[in-house]
């Protein structure tokens, strides 16, 4: 995407084209694809900031959800309807030019940094090798696309070499060892999570405050860098308060199951025991404050 974005290959346009196609007009069925067509642009757009409420959806009965999908639909559609009941707004619209394509240039970069984040993550889940072998992987596919404008002919062929590297990949992927963890803790403040863990703190009566996460979750690494610090740390264990993390970026089942009891779809995960037996679990905010960490130890 991002190389189509830059003007090095051209991807979809004979769908764009489709759609815009069905766009055109002014009768109800125009306006029903207009609507289509932006929010299948918009989605993998405002696919993280959609996920907390989407999350919260899947847990709720059928009439909150459903409510919760309508207002995510019409805040897509607001500027549309707004356009449509006040036109005099269409004057501060921009003016199409060639400042569009410049834009459309410089929105390659975010999918650039992407990217290297998502490399990251793969190097935290397979190591330096599964890395490089991404990067073979992407080079290949950017030559295929140069190939195929320039020679048509070979397109087959350069395809064929992209599937045998594709497949090296998953073998390679298949014959590493999952059983150690993929990176070492940084914070030993933290013990791995497990349900034997949970039980036997629970049976001794300890308070057990619990972090679910994963090395590919933004939200996760917002909350370890701003809010999970060593002092708020240490303010927790001070005070009686054992932590546990369980990491997901690679598949756990008991760290799956606890999500699965909890009605939640992914991660983060944050859960508080207070120091009864038979206390229940408080889940915290998915946006996570010190002042939140400061209540588990003023009101528990």
């Amino acid at each position: 995407m991002g190389l189509s974005l830059s003007g090095f290959v051209t991807l979809g346009g004979r769908w764009m084209g489709a759609g815009q196609n069905l766009t055109q007009g002014n009768k109800l069925s125009h306006s029903f694809f207009t609507g289509v067509l932006a929010a299948v642009v918009a989605s993998p757009c405002t696919a993280p900031f959609m996920a907390p409420a989407l999350g919260y959806a899947l847990t709720q009965p059928a009439a909150i959800a459903l409510c919760i999908f309508a207002f995510l639909g019409l805040g897509m559609a607001l500027p549309f309807l707004l356009l449509s009941y006040l036109p005099q707004l269409s004057k501060h619209l921009p003016t199409p030019g060639p400042w569009m394509d410049t834009f459309k240039q410089a929105v390659a970069f975010p999918l650039y940094l992407t990217s290297a984040w998502l490399l990251w993550v793969l190097g935290q889940q397979v190591g330096n090798d599964g890395v490089a072998l991404a990067v073979i992987g992407a080079i290949g596919i950017s030559f295929l696309l140069w190939l195929s404008q320039k020679k048509p002919q070979w397109f087959m062929v350069t395809t064929s070499l992209i599937v045998v590297l594709a497949i090296s990949v998953i073998w390679h992927n298949k014959t590493l060892d999952r059983s150690t963890p993929h990176y070492e803790q940084q914070n030993t403040l933290w013990q791995p999570y497990t349900q034997q863990t949970l039980d036997q703190l629970r049976s001794e009566g300890k308070a057990v405050f619990i972090n679910l996460t994963a090395d590919w979750c933004i939200t996760c690494k917002v909350n370890e860098k701003l809010v999970f610090t060593p002092t708020a740390l240490s303010m927790l264990q001070d005070n009686g308060i054992h932590l546990l993390e369980g990491d997901w970026t690679n598949y756990n089942p008991e760290i799956t199951s606890l999500l699965d009891r909890y009605k939640r779809a992914g991660v983060p995960l944050y859960l508080f025991f207070a120091a009864n037996p038979d206390a229940k679990a408080v889940i915290l905010p998915q946006i996570l404050t010190s002042g939140t960490l400061k209540s588990l130890v003023t009101d528990f």
